[in-house]
């Protein structure tokens, strides 16, 4: 648990402040995960932070919600096409996608039982950066890909707002885009 927070104060997701009078303050909770080799002895105990976003209030917490994923016909012709053109294919899953992305909404939470800070038990953190469990955490990050595509040159796609590509000669690279799940493609 101290890693996750360790990695949140240098992420910077929160500040903390005063509890605002007539604002909706979250609650949080710990979620636990063994993760296991791939062997199948036990690798690590990870523990994670999630807001309870089921109390938001639309409106006040959140106005969109919706964050687009890669068609599965878009998926299958890619796919396709690569094996048609002999590309290299590689997945991946971006880690803590979900913690990168900036709020718009100002979002306060209360500080998590075991990590009140002494003498200001009455402030509570207001997130400047998403977290998992906010209902706008994959729109948040979908803006956040496709933001960082849009300056390393990539192109997005009009049929698809999910594969972003960019060709430098006779080079190609596609990226199709699911949540946080990331499908590679390209010639080189």
């Amino acid at each position: 648990m101290d890693c996750e927070i360790h990695s949140h104060e240098e992420n910077e997701t929160w500040v903390l402040v005063p509890r605002p009078r007539g604002r909706n303050i979250l609650k949080n909770r710990w979620v636990y995960v063994i993760k296991y080799k791939p062997d199948g002895p036990v690798d690590r105990f990870k523990a994670r932070l999630v807001i309870k976003g089921f109390l938001q209030k639309y409106g006040i917490d959140y106005t969109e919600i919706f964050a687009p994923v890669v068609r599965m016909e878009i998926l299958r012709l890619l796919l396709a096409l690569a094996a048609a053109m002999d590309w290299e294919v590689e997945q991946m899953d971006v880690k803590t996608a979900f913690l990168n992305g900036f709020l718009e909404e100002e979002i306060y939470m209360e500080q998590p039982v075991g990590y009140v800070q002494p003498g200001k038990e009455d402030h509570v953190w207001v997130l400047k950066k998403s977290l998992y469990g906010l209902k706008q955490a994959p729109r948040v990050w979908y803006y956040t890909f496709y933001e960082a595509m849009m300056a390393e040159g990539f192109v997005r796609l009009i049929k698809d707002h999910c594969v972003f590509i960019k060709t430098r000669g006779k080079e190609i690279c596609i990226i199709s885009v699911y949540v946080d799940d990331l499908l590679v493609i390209g010639n080189d």
